[in-house]
């Protein structure tokens, strides 16, 4: 299955499970997303380890969405509005452990995603929303990683609210940790 498939794929069980907007519990419209932080809030409050802000699953919440109708795959998608914490992060070297993913079927373009749960119960198997899988845009192959290995992954994070064809978050330059 090609990366545009899967992509599609995963657009529409997203919009089938979605929780109408927004995340269970949580009233529509109480989203944190504000406009730019003031000075007061631009130091960065995260664990830091070796150089990295060390991210955690559960910090990586998206608290809403937006609607909009994509042209290039012909259908409303879910757009995130991240939360001014996590916006902070974007571009900045980040650690985060997670359960791999290898997705091998193309050998000249492999696609690797790293995951808050297994593979049985991650984002791809409807039991887990998108703030829960992160793309790994690799800095060198990973080597011989199996499938739902526990990992560290260290790299540059970006936020993706943009292009369908990639997850909400990615991992540029990832490089598993030994």
């Amino acid at each position: 299955m090609n990366r545009f498939c899967l992509l599609f794929l995963l657009s529409l069980i997203w919009l089938l499970f979605a929780c109408g907007g927004h995340s269970p519990g949580e009233e529509p419209g109480s989203s944190t997303d504000s406009a730019a932080p003031g000075p007061e809030e631009e130091s960065i409050d995260w664990p830091v380890d070796d150089g990295h802000f060390v991210l955690n699953w559960p910090d990586l919440a998206i608290p809403d969405y937006r609607v909009e109708y994509n042209e290039e795959i012909g259908q409303e998608v879910n757009i995130p509005i991240f939360r001014n914490e996590v916006k902070k992060l974007s571009g900045k070297p980040v650690l985060i452990k997670g359960f791999f993913f290898p997705f091998e079927d193309n050998p000249d373009e492999p696609y690797y995603v790293l995951s808050q749960f297994p593979f049985s119960q991650c984002f791809f198997c409807g039991a887990a929303g998108p703030e829960s899988v992160m793309d790994l845009l690799m800095k060198t192959k990973p080597g011989k990683i199996k499938m739902d290995d526990y990992v560290t992954f260290k790299g540059r994070f970006r936020l993706n609210d943009e292009d369908v064809m990639y997850l909400n978050y990615i991992l540029d330059d990832a490089e598993l940790v030994k």
